[in-house]
């Protein structure tokens, strides 16, 4: 088998020394546009996962790979003039030139062949070989050059970085955070040799700009830098290695093969440097192409395939793990100026931490977090009634948390999303006695249909479905019925529909009442441009689509007069939908008519929705309400624990959280 890798990097290199060594007759060679002693880069970060998962798959190259490895285990946080530290996350590094030498010493000895200074233009010249394998970087010429089947989608961040390194000793993965008048920069640092550190600078691009950075060089990068941290590198020196200031690109492709053509590591994906090393995905796709080879010696194409199934999930998680840390770094000057430990445990929880792995692993820096929140937790949990009714299990729930939620009740018949909806006054035996909750809303065009545990918006026969409203005359789903747009007449019902709904459940003797205009429903149609397509008066930019919820909120808050939460589908997770500026500013209206608590729910806007099902997978939407609005927000959505609710509240992401009912939306 003959096999050409283009790109000389640890990936590909790596995969070129597993696959000859694991079959000698394989003719390999490598081609590689830099020198030898060309080394980009400082240090390449590995988990202890990491190493544990690689160590175990190869014997051989990879321990002797590490062996110089830097180790550490803290998380450090210099933030507010202290320190703060969270132990049990353990990492390794290795110095970027150590890992190459190894490597290529590995592969010559193996007898791979090597060709350095060789650019690949056009890498259809290679087509002759039974592999080519593209290991050629974010700015990969094999996915360039098969662009129309590899589909690549490349998504360019929005803050700027620079990578540089530092002769100052550092301890373990270190993060700080400086500010200046041109704006706030925050440093990611990990040590890679006892004298040396990678040292990456990070700000937006407002700070970037008003820092005049688009015109630095080097030494200009250099100065400004050991200026600005000072504090923190008592007196040594930053070093450039073409510390050009970038943006990040995330890069994803539907397929990473295509006949004999195959991607790994920055060709094929990228994610955020705050989660690890993309160094690290690089080599582990060299490891799994390696081994699918094995298993298919005499079939490439199955080999292919199962390389990509092996990876693919793998890698998913990844990104989405560094979708959620680069939107903290995009937003990260929103929050310096907390105390250090509820800085400290925002940061942590940003992507894979929650409150009981750090406490499994450091339980003083999570005991020191809840001490200095002052926050009971517990008191902050709102259950809620499952979907389908069950008063028993209302009451179960009523009696173990503070605060206990009914489903979503109709204000009125025609707001009934089936026949068998409850209503207020079926809670009456309950209210006097438990601290209970009523939700109530409007269907709207997901009304008039069949029991949700028959399947989810299944319109009721035309016999015994009533008609329907929305915002604009859209079916919710294609076998849904068109609702009628709604006219002022209706509004005015509608409106007084919800205010008397307030007034009963004031009377009742609810202690909370939450309005639901999320999930597709009437008010849900008002507030989505997914769904409002009117060009009157509620129809347009997101102030004019917010009036007739704000007349409802208006009326239902005028006549209920203890807590009043709003619940919207804080993203549609659609295409066109809900923007992020829309969202806080309907939260800002919202808080400004009197709603106490936005709940930040997502989604089913229309059946096309992808949510990103997870836990607390909607955690970040509130943590926009709460922290960039500046409004009171309630957590919902995969939270099912008070890991979870704990992991919110003391993060500052929300005030409360609603425990995540089982059952549809």
């Amino acid at each position: 088998m003959r096999i050409v890798c283009v790109g000389g990097g640890p990936g590909g290199l790596y995969f070129a020394v597993l696959a000859k060594r694991a079959d000698p007759s394989r003719r390999i060679t490598v081609y590689e546009r830099d020198r030898p002693d060309d080394t980009f880069g400082f240090g390449v970060v590995f988990s202890d996962a990491t190493m544990g998962f690689l160590a175990e798959q190869d014997r051989v190259t990879y321990p002797a790979v590490l062996a110089h490895a830097t180790r550490w285990d803290p998380i450090t946080i210099r933030h507010g003039g202290r320190v703060v530290r969270a132990g049990g996350v353990g990492f390794a590094a290795v110095e970027r030139r150590r890992l190459l030498e190894r490597l290529r010493e590995q592969a010559h000895a193996l007898g791979v062949e090597l060709v350095f200074e060789r650019e690949v233009p056009d890498p259809r010249e290679h087509l002759d070989a039974d592999l080519l394998v593209g290991c050629d970087g974010v700015n990969s010429a094999v996915r360039g050059a098969f662009a129309d089947q590899f589909r690549p989608r490349v998504d360019v961040g929005p803050t700027r970085f620079s990578w540089l390194g530092t002769d100052r000793p550092f301890d373990s993965l270190t993060f700080f955070f400086e500010g200046n008048e041109h704006g706030c920069f925050g440093a990611h640092v990990y040590p890679y040799r006892p004298d040396r550190a990678t040292f990456i600078v990070e700000t937006d691009e407002q700070t970037y700009r008003r820092a005049g950075i688009d015109a630095f060089g080097e030494a200009d990068t250099i100065a400004y830098c050991e200026r600005l941290f000072a504090a923190h590198l008592d007196g040594h020196r930053l070093l450039a290695n073409r510390s050009s200031w970038q943006r990040f690109r995330t890069v994803r492709c539907p397929t990473w093969h295509h006949g004999r053509v195959v991607l790994l590591g920055d060709a094929a994906h990228t994610a955020h440097f705050s989660v690890g090393s993309g160094t690290k995905m690089a080599m582990e796709d060299g490891l799994a192409l390696a081994q699918a080879l094995d298993r298919f010696p005499d079939d490439v194409d199955r080999a292919l395939v199962a390389y990509e199934d092996e990876r693919r999930p793998r890698v998913a998680h990844v990104q989405a793990m560094a979708r959620t840390s680069f939107d903290w770094w995009a937003g990260f000057r929103r929050w310096v100026a907390w105390p250090p430990e509820r800085f400290s445990f925002h940061f942590l929880t940003r992507s894979q931490f929650r409150h009981d792995t750090l406490a499994a692993r450091d339980p003083a820096y999570v005991a020191a977090v809840e001490r200095a929140s002052g926050l009971d937790v517990e008191s902050r949990v709102i259950a809620v009634e499952p979907p389908g009714g069950d008063l028993d299990e209302l009451a179960r729930l009523a009696a173990r948390h503070p605060l206990a939620l009914t489903r979503v009740l109709p204000v009125s018949g025609d707001g009934r999303a089936g026949l068998e909806d409850g209503r207020l006054e079926d809670y009456a035996g309950l209210v006097g006695r438990l601290a209970l909750g009523a939700q109530v809303g409007h269907a709207g065009p997901r009304g008039a249909c069949g029991p949700r545990r028959l399947g989810l918006d299944r319109p009721l026969s035309a016999a015994e479905a009533w008609p329907l409203l929305a915002a604009s005359p859209l079916p919710y789903g294609p076998r849904s019925a068109v609702p009628r747009a709604m006219d002022e007449a209706d509004m005015e019902r509608v409106r007084d529909d919800f205010a008397l709904a307030a007034r009963r459940a004031a009377e009742l003797g609810f202690r909370f009442l939450q309005l639901h205009f999320a999930h597709g429903s009437l008010l849900a149609t008002f507030i989505s441009p997914l769904t409002n397509r009117r060009d009157d008066r509620h129809g347009g930019p997101v102030a004019r689509r917010m009036r007739f919820p704000l007349a409802v909120l208006d009326a239902a808050r005028a006549e209920f007069p203890g807590e009043v939460a709003v619940a919207i589908s804080a993203s549609d997770w659609q295409p066109g939908g809900l923007s992020e500026a829309d969202l806080l500013a309907a939260a800002l209206l919202l808080r400004a008519h009197g709603a106490d608590f936005v709940t930040a729910l997502g989604g089913w806007t229309t059946p096309r929705a992808v949510p990103p099902f997870g836990r607390c997978h909607q955690a970040l939407l509130a943590g926009k309400i709460q922290t960039d609005a500046g409004v009171p927000a309630i957590a919902a959505g995969g939270v099912t624990d008070l890991d979870d609710v704990r992991t919110i509240l003391l993060a500052g992401r929300a005030e409360r959280c609603l425990l995540d009912p089982v059952g549809p939306h």
